[in-house]
């Protein structure tokens, strides 16, 4: 059993993770898990635990269900339940919300991306104008709460701004990908830079 904290850093402001220990069980039951859980957390304090990550074998939904009563008897609270993998949970609410939205940040990421990843000709237009010299990050559908590549669309927000306002005057190139027609498209709307850090700080 591995286990790791992940919580929120109030110097830092960000949430973080650390790992704690590893126990090597072998064949355990339920009751041999908490054991050890709670062997490995006692210098922590268990009533600000929300929840707790596994992957999904059966002991671990035991081990799950008398942790959660016995935080029950000491704490008088419940922990949340989000499913054996409350990450594949969490990035796929925060995917169905993104897109109830439709404010397609998703595509936007992707298209900055992929606009200058295989074209050394437009990165050199692009960096021809920029004024920080720095080209987006991947973002990667899968692992939505990252957030390294809505920070980078916000870094060079005014970069991407100049590059598309160049190609619309005949300074350089224009692309004829459709990466670059919705990018051309969505640096249009006003309220996208605040759309993106919204989707950053959730």
């Amino acid at each position: 059993m591995d286990l790791h904290i992940r919580f929120w850093n109030e110097k830092n402001q960000e949430v973080e993770t650390r790992y704690v220990t590893s126990s090597f069980m072998g064949h355990s039951t339920a009751e041999d898990i908490l054991r050890e859980f709670r062997i490995s957390t006692e210098k922590l304090d268990l009533r600000k635990v929300l929840s707790v990550s596994m992957d999904g074998p059966s002991v671990n939904w035991k081990f799950f269900n008398l942790f959660d009563v016995e935080i029950q008897k000491e704490f008088a609270t419940s922990l949340i339940n989000v499913g054996s993998c409350s990450l594949h949970v969490v990035n796929n609410s925060f995917r169905h919300g993104e897109r109830v939205s439709q404010w397609d940040i998703d595509i936007f990421l992707s298209s900055i991306y992929y606009l200058f990843k295989d074209s050394p000709a437009r990165r050199e237009d692009y960096l021809k104008v920029s004024e920080i010299g720095k080209l987006p990050k991947k973002f990667c559908r899968a692992r939505w709460l990252e957030n390294a590549a809505a920070e980078r669309a916000i870094e060079i927000w005014n970069d991407l701004v100049l590059y598309v306002n160049n190609v619309e005057n005949n300074k350089v190139s224009t692309p004829k990908c459709k990466s670059y027609k919705f990018i051309a498209k969505s640096i249009k709307d006003p309220t996208l830079p605040i759309k993106l850090r919204f989707f950053r700080s959730l």
